[in-house]
């Protein structure tokens, strides 16, 4: 197991009084080590959907996406995937498979195989531990 050794140091001053009745400043510096990042995706939707001229539905269906896709960046299409985005997203299957085509035609989506896609990895990323 790695083990990271950035460190991230704290310092400090307290004042007491000593037991003759003295005001004493204490300084004191404290080291606290910084562990491996977690998990995560990391993705500025409003700038993409400015830069690219998303629309609300758009938008929303790359949200859901980048939430929901795995190792390389990947998301599976098929309709029960499509049905259950209708309900995370409030738009109708028509909407979903549309922005799912102009996804494609802007190059946020990579078509891999048959309804499997790679979300660009230029506009959203992911880390796995």
């Amino acid at each position: 197991m790695n083990k990271c050794k950035d460190k991230i140091q704290f310092e400090g001053q307290s004042n007491y009084i000593s037991e003759d009745g003295e005001v004493v400043l204490s300084e004191s510096t404290r080291e606290h080590s910084v562990g491996k990042e977690p998990s995560y995706y990391k993705v500025y939707l409003k700038d993409i959907a400015l830069v690219f001229g998303l629309t609300p539905a758009e938008q929303k269906v790359f949200e859901v996406l980048c939430a929901n896709m795995g190792f390389g960046n990947r998301v599976v299409l098929i309709k029960a995937v499509k049905n259950k985005m209708t309900e995370l997203t409030g738009y109708s299957f028509e909407s979903i498979r549309k922005a799912i085509q102009v996804l494609t035609a802007k190059k946020l989506l990579i078509p891999e195989d048959r309804a499997c896609y790679i979300v660009n990895p230029n506009y959203a990323g992911q880390k796995f531990l």
